[in-house]
């Protein structure tokens, strides 16, 4: 007899007892967790649980070789809960879906990714994000602000303190850089030009220009303001209040979205307000290319599970779940055709891609080891993705 004969013919017996040893191992592991449970809040649920799995091992250990089983339970308890990445999923960034260029952060700097595969890294940058049409990447670190063509080529370079949140916008020709600097924003020109401090004290909010050439600009205030300003003559064009953490101009330069944790608000190009969408923890939101849609994230502690939702532009039609899954999804980022939403999983280390059509998704792909292959070795941060461009 062979050893999985062996072993299935010893499992499949019940030892004298068994059945009443499990009985009275489950009732002291229900009192224990009856014990705590008056007093979970839905930022520490997993405190009972965890309570409650130890004490399943300490009664199963008390009660051998009847505990065989109730280990035997416990182990499938936690498989359960481990998070399964999407099945199929290509073991490599073997291609992109559709076309145009990703831009992803890791602990090592940012890398350009082609549609075929192939990865640049770019240099030892904390944050970057494209220029208009994708002609050059601003990356930054502590005290360093460098403008770069995607293939790593450096244009201009200019030293500041505390650098980040850094945005290019404009036209193909006509192009501004703002970023902040010192609790300051700053502007310059897209050729490294004429570098002025805008506003003195801004919020830690990366700001969003206006898509065309008007050089208008929205961002945050440390007191609780939002400000739309024109970057030439300094006039303020309207604003509202708030505490957004993300804040984005629509590709039509017609609406404004503001992240906060608990909403997400659309207004118009001069601050009206126009709708909020509520119900859950916000974690990311993106427009699409054409305006016409709007891709955001949630999370639900209570659950630990996160959400990838799409709703019109206006945020005012019901919102369609695209897709979701266990642990943290840190970010949407749409593909330039519009054709594709891509939701970094950080907890299943993937990118996500899912294609909508007719309204209901039709394709789910994935690219797994995604932090070892950017990282360079399996642990650190996720990579964050900052943007898709053509």
């Amino acid at each position: 007899m062979n050893e999985s004969a062996v072993r299935k013919t010893l499992t499949s017996v019940v030892v004298p007892g068994e059945l009443e040893a499990r009985g009275r191992g489950w009732t002291v592991v229900r009192e224990v967790f009856e014990d705590l449970e008056p007093t979970p809040s839905p930022s520490s649920r997993r405190w009972p649980i965890a309570v409650a799995a130890v004490a399943v091992v300490l009664v199963a250990a008390a009660v051998t070789p009847p505990g065989r089983a109730v280990l035997g339970s416990v182990r499938d308890a936690i498989g359960r809960d481990r998070v399964v990445g999407v099945k199929g999923a290509q073991p490599s960034l073997f291609s992109l879906p559709a076309p145009g260029r990703l831009l992803a952060v890791s602990t090592r700097g940012p890398w350009v990714v082609d549609p075929n595969g192939s990865k640049r890294l770019l240099g030892a940058y904390r944050e970057a994000s494209w220029s208009p049409y994708g002609k050059f990447v601003v990356a930054t670190k502590a005290d360093e602000l460098d403008t770069l063509e995607p293939g790593g080529r450096l244009h201009w370079s200019i030293a500041k303190p505390g650098i980040t949140g850094a945005r290019w916008g404009g036209t193909r020709t006509d192009t501004r850089i703002a970023y902040l600097s010192g609790g300051a924003l700053h502007v310059i020109g897209g050729d490294g030009r004429d570098d002025r401090i805008l506003v003195p004290r801004a919020a830690p909010v990366a700001p969003s220009w206006k898509s065309g050439d008007d050089h208008v600009l929205v961002y945050a205030t440390p007191n609780g303001r939002v400000r739309i300003v024109d970057t030439d003559s300094g006039h303020v064009n309207g604003g509202w209040q708030g505490s957004p953490k993300q804040l984005a101009y629509s590709p039509d330069g017609k609406l404004i979205l503001a992240r906060s944790p608990k909403a997400l608000d659309v207004y118009n190009a001069i601050g009206f307000h126009l709708a909020r969408i509520t119900g859950g923890r916000f974690v990311d939101a993106a427009w699409a290319p054409a305006a016409d849609t709007l891709a955001y994230v949630t999370f639900d502690r209570a659950t630990n599970r996160s959400t990838v939702w799409t709703v019109n532009r206006e945020g005012t039609g019901r919102a369609q779940q695209l897709f979701g899954g266990a642990g943290r999804i840190s970010g949407v980022t749409w593909s330039p055709d519009g054709r594709w939403v891509l939701a970094s999983w950080d907890s299943a280390d993937e990118w996500v891609f899912i294609r909508r059509g007719d309204g209901a998704t039709k394709v789910v792909a994935a690219r797994a080891s995604i932090t070892d292959q950017l990282n360079g070795h399996p642990g650190g941060t996720f990579p964050a993705v900052a943007g898709w461009s053509p």
